[in-house]
């Protein structure tokens, strides 16, 4: 099966995002051809862990990935971003470093404020339900983002699912 020419997979997580991503991120880029995809976004959980094995990887089979991470907020939602350039990649780390300096070993968690002081050089998908996103932190994120904030919309599909449901 071959994946639409504009198709690019935004919100994939390698097995170093622990319990959440399952391959290795060389076997999803060597994945990608066979599927026709040329691009894909690489997001792990609090951190930009397998970028650099994506990175070689993207090398060899002549595709791009773009570089992000999922990161945690402490009232229990999630962004993701995706730096534009040099910036946005040293903004990300940065709240990344400052999310897991003030936590326990393992756990990192931003405040919507620090999200809203890393919009420079970011493009953020908000993966929260739009219900959970109260009208001001929504306005508030356009303001700082403006047309790079995206609301995250997927479907995780379950065994009960139908399969043209």
């Amino acid at each position: 099966m071959k994946a639409p020419d504009s198709y690019v997979p935004l919100w994939c997580k390698t097995n170093y995002s622990f319990l959440e991503g399952a391959s290795h991120p060389d076997e999803l880029i060597s994945t990608c051809p066979d599927l026709g995809i040329t691009r894909i976004g690489i997001c792990d959980r609090d951190g930009v862990y397998g970028i650099v094995r994506a990175h070689v990887a993207a090398k060899q089979h002549d595709m791009s990935i773009i570089i992000g991470s999922e990161l945690t907020l402490d009232d229990g939602g999630t962004v993701i971003l995706y730096p534009k350039d040099r910036t946005g990649y040293a903004n990300l780390c940065r709240l990344i470093t400052t999310g897991r300096l003030r936590n326990e070993k393992g756990v990192c968690l931003v405040t919507w404020e620090e999200i809203l002081g890393c919009g420079n050089g970011n493009v953020l998908l908000a993966a929260a339900g739009v219900e959970d996103l109260q009208e001001n932190t929504f306005s508030a994120l356009r303001d700082v983002y403006a047309d790079d904030v995206f609301l995250l919309l997927a479907r995780h599909l379950e065994g009960s699912d139908r399969m043209n449901g």
